[in-house]
């Protein structure tokens, strides 16, 4: 996932629809599961968090890249003028959060 997926996906929340806020999930727990050693704990998992709604396995069938890509270029069709994103105001670099003050390439500060 690339910084403006992470960012979006991490801060911009509402401007995502319900099944793709359900979908992110699923992802997230699938990841979990993959990394857990813990069998009783994989099946809870799989159980309870798990989407089983099919409009969400649809948004996630191509795959996860494939979904991050069709989310964020929904979201920057629909938000053309971007007043969502922190950029820094000396290179246009993406901040870390949306509160950020410094830039993380050239750390410019406008505190």
């Amino acid at each position: 996932m690339d910084e403006l997926a992470r960012y979006i996906f991490n801060w911009c929340q509402d401007l995502l629809t319900n099944e793709e806020r359900e979908a992110h999930k699923h992802m997230i727990v699938l990841q979990k599961i993959e990394h857990t050693d813990f069998e009783p704990q994989k099946n809870i998992m799989r159980k309870k968090w798990l989407s089983h709604n099919t409009e969400v396995l649809k948004l996630l069938e191509n795959g996860e890249e494939e979904f991050c890509k069709n989310v964020i270029g929904r979201v920057l069709r629909e938000n053309p003028k971007k007043e969502f994103l922190n950029l820094c105001p000396n290179c246009g670099v993406l901040a870390r959060t949306p509160k950020a003050k410094q830039c993380p390439k050239c750390f410019h500060s406008w505190h």
